[in-house]
């Protein structure tokens, strides 16, 4: 408000612009290059699903850099990069192939550059692909020499068999085969996330040592036909 009679009041607009400082790049030193968060790459992920993360390249040596191109010695993964600031900083994007297979895979990424001093950077991958649907235990082995032959108690003779998917929810069992004919097999519990089937007998087995195959599918493709081995020993 003022004493003005013609202009008792008005409004006074103030703008204010912070600058914060520039945050501190985190990473490892790598020729010209703060490359975070490490000077490599590490990923898992379950069969048919591709590993993907980012590496940020920080130019530090006071002049413009640019990346030129990058390339790996493989096919296992495939990258590319975005400028985030020219000249100084870059985002470089990996990504693993969704048909490796199950086992620990490794490459070299190239970062090729227009510096003189640094050319190249070579970065190590790594790619752990486990198996969609994790089973446990991977095996099953029955002991019924103990059992006196009555009737009735081999029916409560069973175990039980974890199908746990990697990743996500929604595993259904769509089949369930064993080639010894005295063990089934049948859905106990499930959950979405886990189903749990209890293994057990449908008729006596006779005396002496059997081997078999227990095979599972379910709808996760990626996970092919599960096979559990199976060993009974009968008196």
């Amino acid at each position: 408000m003022t004493n003005d009679p013609g202009l008792s009041r008005f409004t006074l607009i103030l703008n204010m612009v912070v600058k914060a400082p520039d945050a501190a790049v985190t990473g490892t030193k790598a020729g010209s290059f703060i490359i975070g968060p490490t000077t490599s790459w590490s990923a898992r992920a379950p069969k048919g699903t591709p590993a993907t993360g980012v590496l940020t390249l920080t130019n530090i040596s006071g002049k413009p850099v640019k990346i030129t191109g990058l390339s790996t010695a493989g096919r296992a993964v495939s990258s590319s990069f975005n400028m985030l600031e020219e000249g100084k900083r870059y985002a470089v994007n990996l990504a693993s192939s969704s048909e490796l297979p199950v086992g620990t895979h490794r490459d070299t990424l190239i970062i090729r550059t227009d510096d003189k001093e640094t050319p190249e950077l070579k970065v190590p991958i790594e790619v752990t692909i486990i198996p969609a649907v994790m089973v446990n235990p991977a095996s099953l082995d029955f002991d019924l020499t103990s059992l006196k032959g009555e009737d009735g108690e081999l029916a409560g003779f069973s175990k039980f068999l974890w199908l746990r998917l990697a990743r996500g929810t929604g595993i259904e069992v769509t089949s369930i085969k064993c080639d010894l004919p005295f063990v089934q097999a049948k859905i106990n519990s499930k959950d979405g996330h886990s189903i749990v089937l209890r293994v057990g007998f449908n008729a006596s087995p006779s005396a002496g040592s059997h081997s078999g195959t227990l095979r599972v599918v379910t709808n996760i493709d990626s996970a092919g036909t599960i096979e559990v081995p199976i060993k009974v020993v009968a008196r």
